[in-house]
């Protein structure tokens, strides 16, 4: 997306001030200060309820924060050797956790909003690996894991768990899900090929049915490909990440970022292309994180190392339909940046978290952002320092919207030492955005000029109400189409069909480019 000069130097004079979320100071949440924490997850509600995870003593422990409330006491969820946690909620506010039990059968349990935890149910055989979970607004839930080889999934649509599917050739691992708005599922996965080579792979369903497994990559590679993560957006538009490099004789080399695409109307992926700097590290040493907002952007952190020793946090973000644009930094060259985490709510307030060595200790830092920001290449804000304490470690955040009070909600968790254990803290954050618009409308018009006809849409709105107003953007069924300043109430979208069916949208976007809520209208 294009803006003029003067557009642009407005932006920068616009953003002189960045605007942050006001953090709290950091609370231990673990059950026990005397054994040890590890493998946090959590999720915010779109009420601004928290929910987090993790292991501790062995066994996954849970405790749930009321928005302006404390932590509970942490609940037990499993039995002993619990691990790979993950954490789901759906528009309503309930909670899905699943784990691996100490036999490799993937349980999980669920927290209905206001409710207590069900007893853990096992939904896979032993021998599983790997499970991964996405949960939609409406509450359809997918799983995938691994087992002797084979990628299977179960799905959960209106409160029913389906049969175990199982999606891919043998030989493949690593699986990752995600699940759109209108309940369409897409799962990614690694597959050893029969020549020694491997694939990147996915499996798309639709109504419940699983069509078969395709290829990522349209062509067989000499580089092995791992690690994938996916994203899908409320217009069942996927985005696919994952490392390609090559391994000879135990040295890693020509390690960089992939990306491929798939619109919502295709079964096939676009050509992969590399997203990223190029580095030299095994990347099972490295985090990957894509998210999407409501407006079909993307935004993606990774870390890569180019020396083998020292790590490199890097973000990267793409429109509907376009193409990832140039990657920033978040943090420079850093001894310990081995672990971070992103999330990004519906209005595409951005937040990331990663460790940094200061010379002395390793602390938690986030930064935030703006899609909007992004847009303009204008990119993070600056890092802030959540930790107190001097040794901590592998952080996660999570962020939702809440639309009756128009604030983003944000939870931060990482571990720390105590000096003898390892314990579990948490910070959270908040932030409003201005009104949306309001009385948005569709009138079609005609224009003859005897050897054609213009027939145009004018769409017009309502001024929202908040005083720092800097724009309103124009989409056209999910798409951009156009920026007006503050005091242009309407837009004339030209070579429109007569009678077609469209979905127009408009939001309003602030000062620092954080934008409303979207309004919507159906012509005709």
């Amino acid at each position: 997306m294009k803006k003029t000069s003067f557009l642009f130097l407005t932006l920068c004079s616009a953003l002189s001030v960045y605007p942050q979320l006001s953090w709290s100071p950091p609370s231990t949440i673990s059950a026990s200060i005397m054994d040890d924490s590890s493998q946090p997850q959590v999720v915010v509600d779109s009420n601004g309820n928290s929910t987090a995870i993790w292991v501790e003593n062995g066994v996954v422990r849970a405790s749930f924060l009321p928005l302006n409330g404390t932590w509970s006491t942490p609940a037990v969820l499993s039995g002993s050797g619990a691990s790979s946690l993950r954490l789901g909620v759906d528009g309503s506010g309930d909670v899905t956790a699943v784990w691996l039990s100490s036999n490799g059968t993937v349980q999980s349990a669920t927290l209905p909003l206001n409710g207590s935890w069900s007893a853990a149910t096992a939904i896979s055989a032993s021998g599983s690996e790997t499970p991964s979970l996405a949960v939609n607004a409406s509450g359809t839930v997918a799983i995938v894991w691994a087992n002797n080889g084979f990628i299977q999934t179960r799905t959960k649509i209106l409160g029913i768990l389906s049969l175990v599917s199982t999606i891919s050739p043998s030989n493949s691992s690593n699986p990752d899900v995600a699940i759109s708005t209108n309940g369409k599922v897409v799962a990614v996965w690694r597959t050893l090929l029969g020549s020694g080579a491997d694939m990147i792979q996915s499996a798309t369903q639709t109504n419940g049915t699983w069509a078969s497994a395709v290829n990522v990559i349209p062509f067989q590679s000499a580089y092995n490909h791992n690690n994938p993560a996916i994203s899908i957006d409320a217009n069942g538009n996927a985005d696919v990440l994952w490392f390609r490099y090559l391994v000879t004789n135990g040295v890693y080399s020509n390690l960089f970022l992939y990306s491929a695409y798939l619109p919502s109307t295709s079964t096939s992926w676009s050509q992969p292309i590399q997203i990223s700097d190029t580095g030299a590290v095994n990347p099972s040493s490295l985090f990957l994180d894509i998210r999407a907002d409501s407006f079909g952007n993307k935004i993606a952190i990774w870390s890569i190392s180019l020396d083998g020793g020292t790590f490199i946090v890097e973000s990267s973000f793409k429109t509907p339909g376009g193409a990832w644009g140039p990657f920033s930094i978040l943090q420079d060259s850093n001894l310990y940046s081995l672990s971070g985490g992103l999330d990004c709510d519906a209005l595409g307030n951005a937040v990331s978290v990663n460790m940094v060595f200061d010379g002395s200790s390793v602390k938690i830092q986030a930064a935030e952002a703006s899609t909007w920001e992004l847009v303009a290449q204008l990119f993070w804000g600056s890092q802030r320092i959540l930790s107190s304490n001097p040794n901590n470690g592998f952080p996660v955040v999570a962020a939702n919207f809440e639309a009756a009070s128009k604030t983003s909600f944000v939870t931060a968790l990482w571990l720390t030492s105590n000096g003898t254990n390892t314990i579990l803290q948490a910070a959270t954050a908040s932030k409003q955005s201005i009104s949306p618009p309001s009385n948005l409308m569709v009138t079609q018009s005609v224009q003859n000029y005897g050897v054609f006809q213009d027939y145009y849409n004018t769409i017009t709105w309502s001024a929202s109400p908040s005083p720092n107003v800097f724009e309103y953007v124009v989409y056209r069924n999910g798409v951009l189409i156009s920026q007006v300043n503050s005091s242009t109430f309407q837009f004339v979208d030209h070579h429109a069909v007569q009678n077609g069916s469209v979905t127009y949208s408009v939001a309003a976007v602030d000062g620092n480019l954080f934008p409303s809520q979207i309004i919507n209208v159906n012509f005709p």
